[in-house]
């Protein structure tokens, strides 16, 4: 059995032999500072199985394969990650946060793949809500009230 751990609301569809289930984020500065909330989706491909996925995150997607190693990423840049990844996050210190603008950063360690995304979706819904218009007031026309006709 293969499992991934991804940011809430990454599965799109599966092939038979695919359980989706909730992975409660370990520690809670995880899911107040990371913006993406505090329960992660866990995907299980049961052996035997295709087990094919389809994943949805923001910009580019890099899967990088960790070897008993370390890596340091913003915490809204993790997208997921598999079994044998252990995870927690950190505050880098004011001067970097300042120069750098990441508060929190996740600290990934282990063997196992994990990828990381170029926009996070808090920071994708932001762009596309900034780029929304504003309402305007239309008092003169288009669709006003419905006379009464009696």
């Amino acid at each position: 059995e293969s499992t991934i751990i991804a940011q809430s609301g990454a599965f799109v569809c599966s092939s038979v032999g695919v359980r989706l289930s909730i992975e409660l984020v370990k520690k809670f500065g995880m899911g107040f500072f990371g913006g993406e909330g505090f329960i992660l989706q866990r995907i299980q491909g049961e052996e035997g199985s295709a087990a094919e996925v389809f994943l949805h995150g923001g910009g580019q997607i890099i899967r990088k394969e960790l070897k008993d190693e370390e890596l340091t990423i913003e915490t809204g840049a993790l997208f997921a990650f598999t079994r044998g990844i252990d995870y927690e996050v950190g505050f880098p210190g004011f001067a970097n946060a300042i120069i750098g603008g990441n508060v929190f950063t996740t600290k990934l360690r282990g063997t196992g793949s994990v990828w990381i995304q170029s926009a996070s979706y808090a920071s994708l819904m932001d762009s596309i809500i900034a780029a929304i218009p504003e309402a305007r007031d239309n008092d003169n026309g288009g669709g006003g009230d419905i006379a009464d006709t009696e």
